[in-house]
C-alpha cells in the first residue's frame, strides 16, 4: 500500500516538473521571438535588415572606427580643405601676398615683410608662398628667405622649399651664368643647417634630375 503511495507521488511531482520545464521554456521562446522581432524593428528603423547590417560589420575596422565614422571623418576632412581653399581663395590674402610678390622681385637689402614671416606658422605655408612667385624672387630675395625660412621650418618642409624652389633657382644661375651667383651661393650654404634636408632636397634632387657636372662641382663644395 505504501509503495504504491510513494510511486503515485513520485508520477505526480514528475508530471508537475515537466509542466513547469515546458512553461519555461515555452517563456524562453517567446523572450526569443521578442528580442528578435525587436533586433529586426531596430534594423528597419536604420534602413537595413539583420542580414545587411551582418553583412556591414564585416567591413568594421577591428578595434577602431566603423564604416559610418570613417565615412563621417572622410567628410569631415574633405570640408576642412574646402574651407582652406576658399581662405586661400580670399581676395584680401591674395592682395597681401601679391604685394609680397612685388616685394620679394625688387628685394636687395633689409627685412622681410612681417607676412612673409608668418608662413612657417601657417599650415598653408606652400599655397601662400606660391602666391609670392619665388622664380620671379630677385637672388638677394632667394638668400634672405633661404635662412629665414630654415632656420624656422621643420625638416621635411624645409626639404620642400630647398627642392621645389632654391634648386631650380641654383640650377638657372649656373646654367645661364656659367657659375652660380654669390647670394644663391649663401643660400645654399646656409641649409646645410638642416642636413637631412640639404641632402635630401639638394643633392640627391639634383643626382635624380641628370645633373651637370658644373652643377656637381658646385654644390659639393658648399659640403
Amino acid at each position: 500500500m505504501k509503495g504504491r503511495l510513494k510511486n503515485k507521488k513520485n508520477k505526480i511531482d514528475s508530471e508537475k516538473l515537466k509542466e513547469q520545464l515546458q512553461k519555461r521554456k515555452k517563456h524562453l521562446e517567446e523572450e526569443e521571438e521578442v528580442y528578435s522581432d525587436n533586433e529586426q524593428k531596430a534594423s528597419e528603423v536604420q534602413g537595413m535588415t539583420a542580414e545587411e547590417q551582418l553583412l556591414l560589420e564585416q567591413f568594421l575596422v577591428p578595434g577602431g572606427m566603423g564604416v559610418d565614422q570613417e565615412v563621417e571623418q572622410g567628410l569631415q576632412e574633405r570640408r576642412d580643405e574646402e574651407k582652406r581653399n576658399d581662405r586661400l581663395k580670399d581676395p584680401k590674402v591674395v592682395a597681401v601676398f601679391t604685394d609680397v610678390a612685388k616685394l620679394m622681385k625688387e628685394f636687395t637689402n633689409g627685412q622681410l615683410s612681417k607676412p612673409f614671416k608668418a608662413l612657417p606658422f601657417i599650415g598653408e605655408w606652400q599655397a601662400l608662398l606660391e602666391l609670392t612667385q619665388p622664380k620671379q624672387w630677385s637672388h638677394q630675395a632667394m638668400e634672405r628667405a633661404t635662412r629665414y625660412l630654415i632656420a624656422n621650418l621643420d625638416a621635411y618642409r624645409s626639404q620642400q622649399f630647398l627642392q621645389g624652389y632654391l634648386l631650380p633657382a641654383v640650377r638657372e644661375s649656373i646654367a645661364t651664368k656659367k657659375k652660380l651667383d654669390v647670394h644663391l651661393f649663401m643660400a645654399v650654404k646656409r641649409s646645410v643647417y638642416k642636413p637631412t634636408a640639404f641632402f635630401k632636397g639638394l643633392i640627391l634632387a639634383l643626382l635624380n634630375g641628370s645633373p651637370l657636372v658644373k652643377e656637381c662641382q658646385i654644390l659639393a663644395s658648399v659640403v
